[in-house]
Parts: C-alpha cells; sequence; structure tokens
C-alpha cells in the first residue's frame, strides 16, 4: 500500500498537470475526455471527502437542533422521494457504476465456458470478486485520505521526484507502516466516534436510506 501511495503521489501530479493541456488547440475531443477522466480520478477523493464532512455536518446539526425537517421541493418531484431515499438513489447509482463492469466479466465468464475454466470455474471467479470487492471497500477510504492530500499538495506548489519505488510489502516494516497509517487510522477512530455519538442510525446505515423521517 505504501508503495502504490508513492506511485499515487506521482501519477496525481502527473495527471493534474494535464489540466494545462485540456483546452490546448489540436487535440481531439476523445483526447481531451481521456485528460478530464484522469484528472478527475483523482479530484474524485477530496470531493468525496468533502460530500462526507457536508452530509455528517448536515446531520449532526439535524440531530443536535432537534428541528424538524424543511420541506422543499425534491429535484426528482416525479418520484416523489424522501431526502434520504435521494441519497440512497445516489449510493445506488454510484454502486451501479462501480459494481456493473464486474457483473458484466461474470455474466461473460456464464457465456464462454472456454475463458470460465481459465478462471478456475465460476465459482472462483465469482469468489475472486467478491473478496476483491471487500478489499477495495477498506482500501478505498484511505486512499481517498491519501489522494485528497496528493491533490492539496500538489496545488499549493509541493511537487515530488519520479524516484524508483518499492513494489514488495516485504520490503516495508512494520514500524514503517505504523507511521504512514496513523494519520488515518487516527482520523477514522474520531470521525467514527463523533458519528456514533450524534447520528448511531447513520454509523450502522441500517435500512437508514428507507426512512421516511
Amino acid at each position: 500500500m505504501l508503495g502504490n501511495a508513492a506511485r499515487d503521489r506521482r501519477w496525481c501530479q502527473g495527471n493534474l498537470q494535464h489540466s494545462m493541456l485540456v483546452f490546448a488547440k489540436g487535440l481531439r475531443g476523445i483526447s481531451r475526455i481521456h485528460l478530464i477522466l484522469g484528472i478527475f480520478g483523482y479530484l474524485c477523493s477530496p470531493l468525496w471527502l468533502a460530500f462526507l464532512l457536508v452530509y455528517n455536518w448536515i446531520r449532526i446539526s439535524y440531530v443536535r437542533s432537534g428541528l424538524s425537517e424543511i420541506v422543499v421541493h425534491p429535484f426528482t418531484p416525479y418520484l416523489n422521494l424522501t431526502a434520504n431515499q435521494h441519497a440512497f438513489l445516489i449510493f445506488a447509482l454510484c454502486m451501479g457504476i462501480i459494481l456493473f463492469p464486474k457483473l458484466l466479466a461474470i455474466a461473460y465468464l456464464l457465456i464462454n465456458p472456454q475463458v470460465r475454466e481459465q478462471f478456475g470455474g465460476l465459482a472462483k471467479a465469482i469468489s475472486s470478486v467478491i473478496i476483491e470487492t471487500v478489499f477495495s471497500a477498506l482500501v478505498a477510504p484511505i486512499n481517498m485520505l491519501w489522494h485528497s492530500w496528493f491533490v492539496i499538495t500538489n496545488l499549493f506548489g509541493m511537487t515530488v521526484s519520479w524516484i524508483p519505488i518499492r513494489r514488495s510489502a516485504i520490503q516495508v516494516r512494520f514500524l514503517e507502516a505504523v507511521p504512514a497509517l496513523l494519520p488515518h487510522t487516527v482520523i477514522g477512530l474520531i470521525w467514527g466516534y463523533i458519528i456514533w455519538k450524534y447520528d448511531r442510525v447513520a454509523f450502522l446505515v441500517v435500512f437508514y436510506p428507507f426512512s421516511s423521517d
């Protein structure tokens, strides 16, 4: 993970530098789209972080004030959804974007027996998808904080040199990994405690999106 973070730090710097080329003359439209996708591959992390902070601030303010919700016109009036259901709709769209390619891959294995055997059978392929999804979900918040820090430091001119990185986890000592991941752990514990204290329903996320409160 530390080696991957070092690589991402350099790629983040390079991708953000592409912002100076997006509107350059002579580029085809598809090239501009590729550059924009590369830029937002890292900008999405601080946007995700900002989304979570704003959401938590709204929820905590709502719980502490004890006031009722202000009724406003929904942006999807034809669906007649509550604010919580809107949140779940956004969540479902995000999960669909993330999981749909994996579902397509499994569907491809279903209709291609030879390729399916190359993956050790359908059961092993599905197990691999599930395990990869779980570990990706665990690593995603860590990468979010790392990428947000990379973007912020790049915007303030703190660049990084292109030196060789270590690609073997065996070379990373435990005492080296602890301080590198300590900020993530502290932020997660403090953030989790605050949400648990003020909004345990949101912390547990048990049928919360379907609530009409």
